[in-house]
């Protein structure tokens, strides 16, 4: 399969690349800045300049799109909706100019609005799924919440099938990009207490975000698809139903029974839809004494 990545260096583009060309897939990746690839083509190319975007996909057959500002603190809100927004947009129209009909997006679980929001609203039910309503009130998760409709569109409009996945916090266990997110959260004090409480204990490894990925993109399904992507357990090694008892004590419904650790975001439809099958879980590494990321576990702890 020949394979356009937009934002292919990043944190999930990385090892997302790796596994694809070790696949044997043909990949090129766009980006920004000038630089080479051991495993891939690249190509200087901005999502925002369509024109040039469109000329990049003749030939592809799928394109895998993660270019994104990730956070509504690394940007104001028009610029994070200009990339994520409109850079999104021109994908999907690029991919139905030139013939694509798969295109795998990375969304995030703050498509539900939740961790970032400055509006909070009630949680209806647990395990949280992609039926759950959104209530975003942040320009970034509001960027995630339109790529999803942007997904769905073109879907309805060109029958692009797509699959928009709402990744958490994903991590590598090489350790920079852990370094990296508590450097990041350090000047927000309350986003750092809330973590684990906010986004329901969910974690995810970067392999595993490239599995989904490369599943997204060759699983047999049709329409234009959200799906949650996370661990099967939560990251804070304590039974579910207890942690809901104890920090979302008002939401009394249940979707279906949550067993033991069980995530409490349900990745059921992945499961069903692309075969999702999480293989790396952080709750050793987040428990252990010396870990970086013990911080997460302060609302579990508290």
């Amino acid at each position: 399969m020949r394979i356009l990545v937009t934002g292919g260096t990043g944190n999930i583009g990385k090892p997302t690349v790796d596994l694809l060309a070790s696949h044997g897939h043909q990949v090129t990746v766009i980006g920004r800045r000038e630089m080479q690839l051991a495993n891939a083509d690249y190509i200087v190319c901005d999502v925002r300049d369509f024109e040039r975007l469109k000329k990049v996909c003749q030939g592809m057959d799928a394109i895998v799109h993660l270019a994104a500002i990730i956070a509504p603190m690394l940007a104001p809100g028009q610029d994070i909706f200009d990339v994520n927004c409109r850079g999104t947009f021109n994908v999907f129209q690029a991919a139905a100019d030139t013939g694509i009909k798969r295109v795998v997006a990375a969304s995030s679980i703050n498509a539900l609005g939740y961790f970032f929001g400055v509006t909070k609203f009630p949680i209806l039910y647990f395990p949280i799924d992609e039926e759950h309503p959104t209530y975003t009130s942040d320009p970034y998760s509001f960027s995630k919440q339109i790529i999803e409709e942007i997904a769905a569109y073109f879907y309805r409009r060109e029958g692009i099938n797509s699959a928009c996945l709402r990744f958490p916090a994903v991590l590598d266990q090489e350790g920079e990009f852990i370094r990296r997110m508590k450097s990041f959260f350090k000047p927000y004090p309350e986003l750092t207490r809330n973590f684990a409480r906010d986004n329901f204990w969910t974690l995810l490894d970067t392999r595993d975000a490239a599995r989904a990925i490369e599943l997204a993109l060759t699983a047999d399904f049709e329409g234009s698809h959200p799906l949650f992507i996370n661990d099967s357990v939560n990251f804070a090694g304590i039974e579910s139903e207890k942690l809901l008892q104890k920090y979302f004590p008002e939401v009394k419904a249940r979707k279906y029974p949550i067993i033991g650790d069980e995530t409490v975001v349900s990745i059921r439809k992945a499961q069903k839809l692309i075969g999702f099958e999480p293989q790396y879980s952080w709750r050793d590494i987040v428990r252990s004494p010396d870990s970086p990321l013990r911080y997460f576990l302060e609302a579990a702890e508290a």
